[in-house]
């Protein structure tokens, strides 16, 4: 199976299309894992947003997550990532396909890269060092 991933973006300022990282998307059409960085959203959003931009920015994030978990069967990979497993008779939305579609048709605060193709198999692993090398990465003390 092919893995694709695309990193979720909040748009700063869409005239000069500047962006931060906030979340990731990880398939490989048979699972699927996502997660964005509540710590970013909260130390480094605040400041680029107003109010009511930075309330829609969390509440799409938090449906994206909601959606995720409504469809599949969830397993905790640690307290802000989530692994989902899709039941064998479910066929997955979440494609490259998919990817491509948010890639060219989300133009508000939130956007999406459009999807890479990598060629190794999709783990729990490879999110987790695609997650802290593209969004964040979490100081351990």
């Amino acid at each position: 199976m092919k893995t694709h991933y695309s990193v979720i973006f909040a748009s700063i300022n869409s005239i000069i299309t500047e962006r931060l990282s906030v979340g990731l998307i990880l398939t490989n059409g048979k699972q699927n894992w996502f997660a964005y960085s509540s710590a970013k959203l909260s130390l480094e959003m605040k400041h680029f947003f107003n109010d009511e931009s930075y309330q829609l920015l969390k509440t799409s994030l938090r449906n994206i997550e909601y959606t995720f978990k409504k469809l599949k069967t969830i397993h905790a990979v640690d307290e802000e990532n989530v692994f989902f497993e899709e039941p064998a008779s479910y066929k997955s939305t979440v494609s490259a396909e998919f990817l491509d579609y948010l890639n060219r048709y989300s133009n508000a605060n939130l956007t999406f890269s459009a999807p890479v193709e990598i060629d190794a198999p999709a783990s729990d692993e490879l999110f987790l060092h695609l997650f802290s090398e593209m969004v964040f990465a979490e100081e351990k003390n």
